[in-house]
């Protein structure tokens, strides 16, 4: 089934752009003019995007995006705040999604348009939700950890409640918040609080979101330096804290990159003086496994000497497994019924005396990990086979898109005779292998399983064999890795000198595994973000100007943005570095970089160039001001996902495709001064006293 293509093929960066001028607007000739005041009216900022069917690439005509509707061709657009916007895209026959975008403050006079595009897959939701309600919560302690009783604590727009260290604000609306406390005998404190838009739990209720802020107070004789600290708290969506979660903060040219949040989720870090300025933007990046990585930006408040400026940022983690999932696909469980009636306790003095060194080395290893000193161990004399089934999507053949459809594969786990079953992690019972189809759209992995008890040892490999999600006519030439989860980190690492072969007899691959926590076969990856920055500045040089009264003028015309290749598609990608390889393996690596990619973007699939992207904004014009030309930036990121393929002579060969994003334009109109008085239109641009503008 091919998606047909919503936008255009290739087109050239083209500005058609139109002005419509008010009743007193016109045209002038261009003069030598100076650069005026910084403008006084309010930036604005609006979301546009496309709603299409995910599975036919169609646009959605009526599908609702927070309170608006998209149009016959799909689009829409909608008014945006500073800082996170949620939007909800549903349609009835169709399953929700929800997105967000960042948007960032800009200047007076200006018009940031951010694009966020979606594509629905036809289904049901679930209905009934929690009533999601947000307090704000604080503590205030000195350079010594100790509490610091607090005389004022003053939040715009809010009452809060005093109460010694702490204070306290209940029923807030998400946003973001400047608190400035004071206390005797200590330097004022800032505190920019972020109160974050979460998604609201299945069920009946209330749901309450707490953003958590902890401020370190100056005292007055300390020497006179200003302090920047970022901080926050990282939890569920249960609210139950996150953590060992990654924390990388981001400021100006400064990376830190050595965070952990601690066992209440919560991290903090100091920001030295010197990276800060006044308009410094802070970026912190949360990533742990099992969890979709968030990234939020937030402006450090910048304070005078001898004050500290703290900067809250809360992050509410999806687990991967609960995401709104569109996929049909689902993971199956198997039970392996090791008869734990024969379980003995044995130590590890004793277990050397039997086992192999690399089964004891592993052993070691995990008992360290989870302080056992004693081992139940199980014997396992007869083979033990049993099958895992799971419902995949089908893909089709020829596009390597998928479909609808679904269908149902058995995957085959034996655990052989005479094999002896160490429960390192400390509780013997009954094995299970569960199949995590979801985390394996994240990575390049054929299968991901999380495998129970954790910490289990075999003295034999558990089998598995499994097959890949494309057709197989021809023995593949190459083969997979088996690759561990290291909890600590997060980071898949490959055992080494084992992989997952093809047995020709049973059409299958074969893997092999030694121990148990979560574990794949596939190829490792990375996603890596190459690039976050503005392109330079288009002018359209086409001025007018106002006479005695006001003017509206709606600039509309179209820019070169979405989501696009830069440089090769997957298919080209793979055909260039796998040339020596068969097609089917070619198509297969496709398929996995294709999963990588539209898991990260919503399932809005990248066309090969920029495609045309309409915008339309409006501006006023105050009495006798010349608009001497109009700037438009669109802001760019990229990213490049690599797949480390390995052949049937285990050596790697990378295939990487970078992607990149057009995610805001921002349009100024640039004024000019020293000329009052109109010129008559030419008759085809725009006439004396009004008109319309066409610019090419």
């Amino acid at each position: 089934m091919k998606k047909k293509s919503f936008f255009g093929i290739n087109v050239r960066l083209a500005l058609m752009l139109v002005v419509i001028c008010g009743m007193f607007a016109s045209c002038y000739e261009k003069e030598e003019l100076t650069t005026e005041a910084p403008s006084t009216v309010a930036p604005v900022y609006k979301i546009t995007g496309v709603v299409s069917d995910a599975s036919t690439g169609a646009p959605l005509s009526g599908a609702k995006v927070n309170s608006t509707t998209t149009a016959t061709d799909g689009t829409y657009s909608l008014s945006a705040v500073v800082g996170l916007n949620v939007l909800t895209i549903s349609m009835d026959n169709y399953k929700t999604a929800t997105t967000s975008v960042y948007v960032e403050q800009i200047e007076n006079g200006k018009v940031a348009v951010y694009a966020a595009n979606a594509a629905l897959y036809p289904g049901k939701d679930t209905p009934d939700y929690k009533t999601v309600k947000y307090n704000i919560k604080g503590t205030a302690t000195d350079e010594s950890n100790k509490a610091v009783a607090l005389t004022s604590a003053v939040i715009s727009g809010l009452t809060p409640t005093l109460s010694g260290n702490t204070f306290s604000a209940e029923n807030v609306q998400p946003g973001t918040y400047y608190a400035v406390l004071t206390a005797a005998g200590y330097n004022k404190a800032y505190a920019t609080i972020n109160v974050v838009p979460v998604a609201a739990e299945i069920g009946e209720g209330d749901q309450i979101v707490t953003s958590m802020v902890g401020v370190l107070m100056q005292k007055e004789s300390a020497t006179a330096v200003s302090k920047y600290f970022v901080c926050g708290f990282v939890t569920d969506e249960k609210g139950d804290a996150v953590s060992a979660a990654a924390v990388k903060v981001e400021v100006g040219s400064a990376v830190y990159n050595d965070l952990k949040t601690d066992g209440k989720g919560y991290f903090y870090k100091e920001i030295s003086a010197e990276n800060v300025t006044p308009t410094t933007l802070a970026t912190i990046t949360v990533t742990k496994s099992g969890y979709v990585k968030q990234v939020k930006a937030s402006l450090l408040k910048w304070v005078e000497t001898g004050a500290t400026s703290v900067t809250s940022v809360s992050f509410v983690l999806k687990a991967e497994s609960v995401t709104p999932n569109p996929d049909p696909s689902e993971g199956g469980e198997a039970e392996v019924p090791v008869d734990v009636t024969k379980k003995e306790d044995k130590d590890i003095e004793d277990i050397k005396k039997e086992e192999s060194a690399d089964v004891v080395s592993k052993i070691e290893e995990l008992a360290k990990e989870y302080g056992t000193e004693v081992i139940p161990v199980v014997p396992v004399e007869t083979e033990l086979v049993v099958s895992l089934e799971s419902t995949e999507q089908v893909y089709d053949e020829e596009t390597g898109e998928p479909t609808s459809e679904t269908k149902k594969v058995t995957d085959e786990i034996k655990l052989p005779a005479n094999t002896t079953v160490y429960y390192v992690g400390g509780t013997a019972e009954a094995i299970s292998v569960a199949r995590d189809i979801q985390a394996e759209k994240t990575t390049a992995a054929t299968r991901v399983f999380e495998g129970k008890p954790s910490g289990t040892v075999f003295s034999q490999p558990m089998e598995v064999k499994f097959d890949v999600p494309v057709p197989v006519t021809k023995e593949p030439d190459y083969v997979f890795g088996v690759l561990y989860l290291d909890e600590k980190t997060g980071e898949w690492k490959a055992d080494a000198d084992n992989y997952a072969t093809y047995d020709a007899a049973s059409k299958k691959f074969v893997a092999k595994v030694s121990h148990f926590s979560k574990f794949s076969f596939g190829f490792e990856s990375a996603i890596i973000d190459k690039e976050n920055a503005n392109l330079p500045a288009e002018t359209i040089d086409k001025p007018c100007y106002t006479g005695s009264a006001s003017a509206n003028i709606v600039l509309r015309g179209q820019y070169l943005g979405g989501i696009a290749y830069d440089g090769n598609t997957p298919a080209l990608a793979a055909k260039a570095a796998l040339s020596k390889m068969n097609d089917e393996t070619q198509a297969y690596v496709v398929l996995l970089l294709n999963n990588m990619i539209a898991k990260d973007y919503a399932n809005v699939k990248p066309t090969a160039d920029y495609t045309k992207v309409a915008v339309e904004e409006n501006f006023t014009v105050p009495a006798y001001k010349q608009i001497d030309n109009f700037s438009m930036v669109r802001k760019q990121t990229k990213k490049a996902y690599t797949v480390h393929v390995i052949d049937k002579n285990k050596v790697t060969i990378d295939v990487t495709v970078i992607v990149k994003k057009i995610t805001s334009v921002t349009i100024e109109a640039n004024y000019a001064i020293g000329h009052t008085h109109g010129h008559g239109g030419n008759g085809t641009d725009l006439n004396t006293g009004g008109g319309i503008v066409d610019f090419e």
